[in-house]
């Protein structure tokens, strides 16, 4: 079973807040009420998410005669990643009445008043079947204001007939993982065997937004720092800026001659031997490489490996007036047939318990059932992280969008060549300052 806080997240919602909400008055000529149409916010781009979100719309729309769901994937817009048009569509009073969330900015849309708690929305049934994690991640000052239907992880991907081409051993038994020594060494063996000396991919499809520092924040985790001090009062001196993170970003410089920098399709060309990626990567992935795909947690950069735990989340508008329509439909997507359908479209865990035990991809023996262990030692929010911890949450900070912008900035100064102590302190006291504004500010 997985451990509080493992994964959450799930997708699906956002709205255009200036659609209107039709009457819900008989009209003129007596005939039926016209059906109320809620609004909603995906984060999810092009492609197989989308498509199963869309076609569930679509069957929603079909058994309900007094709801109509219209939804819009704003990541079209390319002026502003998602998170920047949610968080915006919030200062000006413009939420779809179901919008989709990245979980540690929950926090700070609740500090805010725009989430309504979920406890009397929701079934009880529902809200007692989530998978801890997923219940957990949406809790703020109490209340539920959000659940997930997947919970989504990082995790390295290799080609088993690369890697057996080169004669590299790779970790093949639960827990282990490669060192950081070892996963550089790995990378020069496997270079002498490649063409162009391009061996990994870094999930360059990903963008570079959230996923920078989803992808690597497990290393400074794994190196014994945080983005943040979670544990008293909040700040990142001292956190992110330690020695030993500083030690373990260096290998970001080291990588960079082995790694693919324009090809974003290479791992499945079979051009790269290792893909440091999301487990939305898995259903493409498995299908391309079939019985040589490989899946292994990240290396350890000294405290043990590491990987992201997170989700998006479905939360409801607090100036929503269709609350009870708009979580009529959120029901509808976490049953298990719609979930199970998701995970098959995104490689994420199932959001609820039932569902769960009906994955033939993550119960014991299935091909993810790795990330299923990884995220039993999730940690980050109450607990320490400490030995035990595997799967570590993003901080649930109000002042999130702080820490993951000061976070990419330096992730991105370093691979320029900058000297990751210079980078890490200056994101510190770039953490603390938009900290300190929040306090400020509220």
């Amino acid at each position: 079973m997985i451990s509080p806080r493992a994964l959450t997240i799930a997708a699906v919602a956002f709205v255009s807040a200036t659609a209107g909400i039709l009457s819900l008055a008989p009209d003129d000529s007596g005939g039926p009420k016209p059906a109320r149409v809620i609004t909603v916010w995906s984060h999810a781009g092009p492609g197989p998410e989308s498509s199963v979100l869309r076609a569930q719309v679509a069957k929603f729309n079909r058994s309900r005669s007094g709801i109509r769901v219209d939804i819009a994937f704003p990541t079209a817009d390319k002026e502003k990643n998602y998170n920047e048009r949610v968080v915006a569509a919030a200062a000006n009073h413009r939420l779809p009445d179901l919008v989709d969330i990245e979980d540690p900015f929950i926090s700070g849309h609740v500090r805010r008043n725009k989430l309504a708690p979920l406890e009397q929305l929701l079934p009880p049934s529902l809200q007692a079947d989530l998978l801890p994690g997923i219940g957990d991640r949406g809790i703020s000052d109490g209340h539920l204001y959000a659940v997930g239907a997947y919970g989504s992880t990082v995790l390295l991907y290799a080609n088993k007939a690369r890697l057996d081409a080169a004669h590299v051993h790779y970790p093949s038994r639960p827990g282990q993982s490669w060192t950081a020594a070892e996963f550089d060494a790995a990378l020069r063996t496997l270079a002498e065997h490649d063409k162009d000396g391009h061996v990994l991919d870094l999930g360059r499809s990903n963008g570079d937004g959230e996923w920078l520092t989803f992808a690597f924040s497990p290393m400074v985790w794994s190196a014994g720092g945080d983005l943040i001090d979670r544990h008293g009062e909040p700040t990142a001196v001292g956190a992110i800026d330690r020695r030993e993170v500083a030690r373990a970003m260096e290998h970001i410089q080291e990588w960079k001659p082995f790694v693919e920098l324009t090809d974003t399709s290479s791992f499945t060309q079979g051009t790269t031997a290792l893909s440091w990626n999301g487990q939305w990567q898995y259903p493409s992935f498995s299908k391309v490489l079939g019985g040589n795909l490989v899946v292994l947690p990240l290396p350890d950069f000294g405290a043990g490996s590491r990987t992201s735990s997170g989700t998006w989340s479905w939360g409801i508008s607090r100036a929503s007036g269709n609350k009870d329509a708009a979580a009529e439909f959120l029901a509808f997507l976490m049953e298990d047939e719609q979930l199970l359908e998701t995970s098959r479209a995104t490689g994420g865990i199932p959001g609820t318990t039932t569902a769960l035990e009906k994955s033939t991809t993550y119960g014991p023996g299935g091909p993810l059932n790795l990330l299923t262990r990884q995220l039993d030692g999730l940690c980050g929010e109450e607990d320490l992280i400490t030995s035990d911890c595997t799967g570590v949450t993003r901080p649930a900070s109000p002042s999130y969008a702080s820490v993951t912008k000061a976070f990419r900035k330096a992730f991105a100064s370093i691979w320029a060549g900058e000297a990751p102590p210079e980078s890490l302190h200056r994101a510190a006291k770039e953490i603390d300052a938009g900290i300190e504004a929040g306090n400020a500010a509220h």
